[in-house]
């Protein structure tokens, strides 16, 4: 795993080893904030990012055969919904909260009770059902 400070000219490379196997940290994104802090400015997480133990990661190791599964479950799963004329939404990678991180999980489904309650924000502030 490779632990990434930032500088002016762009980031330091330095082989550690972390707890978050499968995770490069990456620095910002408010290092240190609480979750709830986090929902309360708003914050948008960057695209193929985790915040994990206070600590900003970027998810690795994805594969093509990786994103060849993600896409057909998530097209498996919108099939579902439309065939059971149900009025959630699927989701792929969307970031979602729980008390100490947020998360991508893969694939989601939003409930209309869910989007209903929170609308569409830049993070959830909860797990998917």
């Amino acid at each position: 795993m490779q632990v990434m400070a930032g500088t002016e000219t762009g980031f330091l490379h330095e082989n550690m080893p972390s707890q978050h196997s499968g995770y490069v940290q990456k620095p910002g994104f408010s290092q240190g904030a609480t979750v709830a802090e986090l929902l309360q400015t708003n914050a948008v997480l960057p695209s193929l990012m985790e915040y994990v133990d206070g600590v900003l990661v970027e998810k690795t190791g994805r594969t093509l055969q990786h994103g060849l599964v993600q896409g057909n479950l998530s097209s498996e799963w919108l099939k579902f919904v439309k065939a059971n004329q149900r009025k959630g939404k699927v989701l792929v990678s969307p970031p979602c909260a729980t008390v100490e991180q947020i998360r991508r999980p893969d694939v989601a489904y939003m409930t209309v009770e869910l989007a209903e309650q929170y609308g569409m924000p830049a993070i959830l502030p909860q797990s998917f059902p």
